[in-house]
């Protein structure tokens, strides 16, 4: 078991036990609260459901043939912000009702779900940093080089990153303009 293993294994517990003690109405609760907070959550939430689904191949086919590949980003983000929204403005109301009632059942499937609700944005805030860093430096390079292998299987978790096709497409679109920069200039350069 490696030192990454380790890392990931205590977050694992940590975030469980935090579930464990909030509930999954003081998770909520958490990240719901005021209104720059919710609006903050609400754009990593929509970041992570954006991603996910601008990476299908399908989708990015159907966008570029719709209204062109980088407008279609622009629009997918601020309908799934807007969703997220008001996916949240419902959480919201729903598990305010939920979280008065006093019966044992509610107690345990609040504590269970808490702790499923925990470990969920854990894996959804490393699956975030997994992009961030593929977006930088491009492949498993030997920075996380010590991911190779271990228990957990965070190597296959880096690779296989529901995110990655999106930046993968964005990198294309962003070598293709590069590309066509370049052709104008010596175009230009061959002219003068």
């Amino acid at each position: 078991m490696s030192i990454a293993d380790i890392i990931a294994i205590v977050l694992i517990v940590l975030f469980a036990i935090i579930g464990l003690c909030t509930g999954i109405t003081g998770g909520i609760r958490f990240f719901t609260r005021g209104k720059v907070w919710g609006v903050i959550v609400a754009i990593f939430v929509s970041y992570f459901v954006f991603s996910c689904i601008a990476g299908l191949e399908g989708v990015q086919n159907w966008l570029d043939d719709l209204i062109g590949l980088t407008w279609g980003y622009v629009i997918l983000a601020v309908v799934t912000f807007i969703v997220c929204l008001i996916v949240r403005f419902i959480f919201v109301k729903a598990f305010a009702g939920i979280s008065e009632t006093p019966h044992v059942a509610r107690k345990v499937f609040d504590k269970i779900f808490g702790m499923v609700f925990w470990v969920a944005v854990l894996t959804v805030l490393l699956l975030i940093v997994m992009q961030v860093y593929y977006a930088i430096s491009g492949d498993m390079s030997e920075g996380i080089s010590f991911l190779n292998g271990g228990f957990m299987k965070l190597d296959y978790l880096y690779d296989t990153n529901p995110m990655l096709p999106f930046i993968n497409s964005v990198k294309g679109e962003t070598e293709e303009i590069v590309e066509g920069v370049e052709d104008a200039l010596a175009a230009i350069m061959s002219v003068i």
